[in-house]
């Protein structure tokens, strides 16, 4: 066995991790009801000055990114 920490994975290692995960969650649930999702925060002119995105399945949510502008941190907008 030998563990490896990568500063830049490849494209077919993160395609083997995911396949792994998929094959795994398929025992355990249905894998095609998955969804995409995306939450944004967009200013006056309907410039994003956040956003989330992610998906679901069943009751998991998976966040992919979170991202917030500097005029918007500190004020507690995300966490509402």
């Amino acid at each position: 066995m030998e563990v490896i920490l990568s500063h830049n994975p490849t494209p077919e290692d993160l395609a083997e991790v995911l396949a792994g995960l998929v094959a795994f969650n398929a025992k355990h649930i249905n894998v095609d009801e998955m969804k995409d999702i995306g939450v944004f925060i967009n200013g006056p002119e309907g410039r994003k000055l956040a956003g989330l995105t992610g998906s679901t399945l069943g009751n998991w949510l998976r966040i992919n990114m979170l991202w917030v502008s500097e005029s918007l941190r500190g004020q507690g907008l995300v966490r509402r």
